[in-house]
């Protein structure tokens, strides 16, 4: 089965997901009480600052005849309570999933954000239900979601996953805002956020290009499995300043096309007493992961920026699992390094 969200895991979880801990000390003791429910007692301090984030993640699964509910739930140091469930059972292909956010404090007196991204960002009491459908004979794998935000227009996303050959792979995101009140219908905006995954894989290389943002961005990311103990990885993005047509509703002012005109030129009688700018290549990142034969792990990445991160993972102790992070910049020795610690203890 292909999961959208799953199509890019293999480049995160060697390029991104082993250098969590970087630029904070994190702490996390998880045990797992007599009934089956799990705990994690978590901590976090990042570095510079002198107050900590933390709190206490707990999961519990319940069956009731052929139907399974499992629940996740966090309470966060400053009061923030956030339950995730899963609904199992109700039909072979069907899972109906739902995620509740609850501030202690509730900051009903500031207006919702301009822009979409950031208001992503936004920490507010919010509700949220998905279906996620999944047919293993089909290959496909579909979520429908509804996110409410407080003082948000509810946002619709859906995702679609396919397995259209044996080793191809194809993904799309698109998610929106089909309530929201609009003044102006006439008034050029975006209306739909559109992102495509293309994957090729086999049992050791997985190659993954991606279109995000509407077009705005491209990805290229692989991955390849030397052995059961060497992976590296490589990935190119760049910023493409598409807008996918679809994506967009109204026209263009023409004042605004005169504007954009007008910064043009200036732009370019700019740019002609100036040297002409370098080309803009995209970023790239290259990197690898090794595990010994002692169950250490060594993690390290280098991007064309010149910023080189490395990390260590092993057992300090029994069931006490330890990882340390370092970070510098080689094109700017000038800049701080950032270091991070993580300690994790299960029984």
């Amino acid at each position: 089965m292909v999961k959208y969200s799953e199509l890019n895991e293999s480049v995160e979880s060697l390029l991104e997901e082993k250098f969590r801990p970087l630029g904070s000390l994190a702490v996390s003791l998880k045990s797992t009480t007599k009934d089956g429910t799990k705990l994690n007692f978590y901590a976090k301090k990042k570095n510079g600052k002198s107050d900590f984030s933390g709190g206490l993640k707990f999961a519990e699964s319940f069956k009731f005849d052929h139907v399974t509910l499992k629940l996740e739930g966090d309470i966060k140091e400053d009061g923030t309570f956030n339950e995730k469930g899963e609904v199992l059972g109700l039909h072979d292909d069907l899972k109906v999933k739902f995620d509740v956010t609850l501030l202690q404090k509730v900051e009903s007196d500031k207006a919702p954000k301009e822009c979409e991204e950031d208001e992503e960002k936004v920490v507010r009491n919010s509700g949220l239900v998905s279906f996620a459908y999944s047919n293993k004979d089909a290959n496909v794998d579909a979520n429908l979601t509804i996110l409410k935000k407080q003082l948000n227009t509810p946002k619709v996303t859906f995702d679609l996953g396919a397995k259209v050959h044996e080793n191809v792979a194809l993904g799309v995101k698109v998610s929106g805002t089909p309530l929201k009140k609009v003044e102006d219908a006439e008034k050029y905006r975006k209306v739909l956020d559109t992102d495509f995954a293309l994957k090729l894989f086999t049992p050791e290389t997985s190659v993954v290009g991606a279109l995000k943002k509407t077009g705005s961005k491209t990805s290229l990311g692989v991955t390849h499995k030397f052995s059961d103990r060497l992976v590296v990885g490589a990935e190119w993005s760049k910023k493409l300043g598409l807008n996918l047509p679809w994506c967009y509703a109204g026209k263009k002012e023409e004042e605004e096309k005169e504007e954009e005109k007008e910064e043009e030129k200036k732009d370019e009688k700019k740019d002609e007493k100036k040297e002409k700018p370098k080309t803009d290549l995209g970023d790239f990142t290259v990197g690898f992961s090794y595990k010994s034969e002692n169950k250490s792990t060594v993690s390290a990445k280098l991007n064309s920026k010149g910023v080189v991160t490395g990390a260590y993972e092993f057992d300090l102790k029994e069931n006490l699992r330890t990882t340390l992070a370092i970070e510098t910049n080689v094109a700017d020795l000038g800049k701080d390094a950032k270091l991070g610690f993580s300690f994790t203890y299960s029984e």
